[in-house]
């Protein structure tokens, strides 16, 4: 009976504990108490219970005494993450050493001081920002929620430069501050999710950032006014199907090597990819594949695996194969999956 009445406490205690996780102390207090309560009404030996008590004394002490937690706790827990740290990959290491923290800082501490975050000073949106927030945007709304994510609703994305936010004036883009970008996105997102999530992904993730800060001259002049109308859809392809979101498990690669292109001998990467969950790839034309690259016979140097690179490939290559689509949590916007198999493109892509 004694033994009834001693898991019924302990279940009790662990019930309590688990809604409220601050209750630690007391649960392991009442646990060490009725345990030691149990020894003794079982009538075990003195020194069995002296031995138990000194036990549950000994861990209260390392749980709840700082002074003896850091003694014995803290190099245990020490010499485990030393030994369990893996390495840091040179691209790892600059992602985490760019930029600064802000006010998103404050999510992750739990202290959230809401006047630092109102007291941020922008500037105004400039004349044809407001115009285009409060006219373009409604009538895009409008438009969706009469027709759906249709190619009507796409022709207007195109046709009034939803896709051209953030891309320089002189390629035809609208060039948009950051904070219009950002307005336009929220008044959007309130008409509906996968409306915004089309736009946005044209304006953050699309190839244009990536042409616009690390493209050839040729590919600016080309390319960058061809995405601001529309004429190319872009997408971004990282995703891999079995590596998710993790980057540097992918298995997409693009093997540097020479082959005829075009009626010559060319320099290039032949590619083999396999991705997923690729927003606007069902209709894209323009996809920025990302793909782990080597160089087997060291034609542009003595390394041969170079880490993750960019491409920009043509989605209506031969060796390019658009596949079925995915509903990320039941949304209707473009997404879905996409191969590449032996395609050669030019080391100038």
């Amino acid at each position: 009976m004694l033994i009834i009445y001693y898991v019924a406490l302990v279940i009790g205690i662990t019930a309590l504990f688990a809604r409220v996780d601050r209750s630690l102390p007391l649960f392991v207090i009442v646990f060490s108490v009725a345990t030691l309560y149990l020894i003794i009404g079982l009538e075990l030996s003195q020194i069995i219970t002296w031995i138990v008590g000194s036990i549950l004394l000994l861990i209260n002490l390392i749980l709840f005494v700082p002074f003896f937690r850091l003694l014995l706790i803290r190099p245990i827990v020490s010499n485990f993450v030393n030994t369990a740290k893996l390495s840091i990959s040179d691209t790892e290491k600059v992602a985490m050493e760019c930029g600064d923290t802000h006010w998103e800082k404050q999510l992750f501490t739990n202290q959230l001081y809401w006047n630092e975050l109102l007291s941020v000073e922008t500037k105004p949106l400039s004349a044809i920002e407001q115009d285009f927030i409060n006219k373009k945007v409604p009538q895009l709304c409008d438009t969706f929620n009469q027709f759906g994510l249709t190619d009507k609703t796409l022709e207007q994305i195109k046709s009034a430069g939803f896709w051209s936010l953030n891309i320089p004036k002189k390629y035809g883009g609208l060039d948009f501050s950051a904070q219009a970008h950002a307005k336009i996105l929220t008044q959007l997102s309130s008409c509906n999710t996968s409306l915004a999530v089309t736009v946005m992904v044209p304006n953050s993730l699309g190839p244009a950032e990536l042409i616009l800060h690390y493209g050839t001259d040729e590919q600016k002049q080309d390319l960058l006014p061809k995405l601001a109308t529309g004429e190319h859809i872009p997408c971004f392809a990282l995703t891999s199907t079995d590596a998710g979101s993790d980057a540097g498990a992918m298995v997409d690669s693009g093997v540097i090597c020479q082959q005829e292109y075009n009626g010559k001998n060319t320099l290039g990467i032949r590619l083999n990819w396999d991705k997923r969950y690729t927003t606007l790839a069902p209709m894209a034309t323009l996809i920025g594949l990302a793909f782990k690259t080597y160089d087997p016979d060291g034609l542009i140097g003595n390394q041969s695996d170079l880490g993750i690179t960019c491409a920009l490939v043509d989605s209506t290559l031969n060796g390019v194969s658009i596949g079925r689509h995915h509903h990320p949590i039941g949304s209707n916007f473009s997404n879905g999956t996409h191969q590449g198999k032996d395609e050669f493109i030019p080391m100038s892509a």
